[in-house]
């Protein structure tokens, strides 16, 4: 994988499993693998050169970034995006009102509250670039490009940005409730998704994938083509588009003997086609923080406990124990 910063082997103690953490992390239990992850992060925060910290400080990063309460989210973008690898640097923020006043302090629990405000405020639906499947699971909306204004054509930049500010979080031992799409996690492990994954994206699209599958009337009563329309969400109609799941797909009738062609290839676009773009590009900016090696040690379950511990059976002392602070909050920051 990419992303730098090491791959599973570059801790000493980690060396010995790592053959196995690659080729079948299960065999190591969650909670060791959960350790391991947490190892390596406090190894490389604490890793982070004096020189590296002096020259961030030359470079200015000895400033804090200023977002206004008003325009959290765009402020934060602008202020961050293309950061890189100064994503791992300690984090210091300013926070101004909506009247443009400076609020006290730019520490304690400053820096977790707008990395945690600037995920929640992201992912929201009626922000336009996530969208919320059946099981109320987030993933990227493949029409964010269509529906909101804010992000327009920087779509992917907004995703990578959003990637790299959740990887930040686990980075600095910060849990995010955010319900996580199970098949947007699975793309973010680099897993592909089947029609089995379909209910939690479109429950009536499964049913219907079903009753196609089952029909034992004359299948192409149905009138269905291999093309679909591009986006389920509702577009402007100039900019409604048709798809084709196979070449000259419109032209080519669903059968009796080729539905379940058509299942098939009716889930991979909706399910990995149509969302791997906005999921590269999230990865893209995650990496930057956190290696993609280290996530995939995981599974679509343990992942969503890793990044936000809800419904989870974790250990909070335990976690507290290992999780470091940094920017000026600390383990009594609310």
């Amino acid at each position: 994988g990419g992303g730098g910063g090491g791959g599973v082997s570059e801790l000493p103690e980690a060396r010995r499993v790592a053959g196995v953490l690659v080729g079948m992390p299960y065999v190591v239990p969650f909670g060791t693998r959960l350790q391991l992850l947490r190892r390596w992060l406090v190894t490389q925060r604490e890793g982070l050169a004096a020189e590296q910290l002096a020259a961030a400080a030359l470079a200015g990063w000895h400033n804090p970034i200023e977002v206004r309460r008003g325009s959290l989210l765009t402020d934060a973008y602008s202020e961050l995006r293309g950061l890189g690898r100064g994503w791992r640097l300690p984090l210091r923020v300013r926070f101004f009102s909506a009247e443009g006043g400076e609020e006290a302090g730019v520490g304690e629990g400053i820096a977790k509250e707008f990395l945690v405000d600037v995920l929640r405020e992201g992912f929201d639906p009626s922000f336009g670039l996530f969208a919320t499947g059946t099981e109320g699971g987030l993933y990227p909306d493949p029409a964010a490009r269509m529906s909101h204004a804010a992000v327009g054509a920087s779509a992917r930049s907004w995703y990578e940005f959003l990637g790299a500010v959740l990887a930040k979080a686990l980075w600095e031992g910060i849990l995010v409730e955010l319900p996580l799409a199970p098949f947007f996690l699975s793309l973010l492990l680099g897993r592909t998704n089947t029609v089995h994954d379909m209910p939690a994206f479109d429950a009536q699209l499964a049913r219907s994938l079903r009753l196609l599958r089952d029909y034992d009337g004359d299948v192409e009563d149905l009138c269905l083509s291999f093309a679909v329309d591009q986006y389920t969400a509702e577009v402007p109609p100039e900019l409604r588009r048709t798809h084709s799941l196979v070449p000259g797909g419109a032209s080519l009738r669903v059968s009796a003997s080729n539905r379940s062609q058509y299942i098939l290839h009716l889930s991979h676009y909706r399910l990995n086609t149509q969302l791997r773009a906005a999921a590269d590009a999230f990865l893209r900016g995650f990496a930057q923080v956190v290696p993609r090696e280290w996530i995939r040690m995981f599974s679509v379950a343990e992942l969503q406990l890793v990044l936000g511990g809800s419904d989870a059976p974790l250990n909070v002392a335990d976690w507290r124990q290992h999780a470091t602070y940094s920017g000026g909050y600390h383990a009594d920051s609310p």
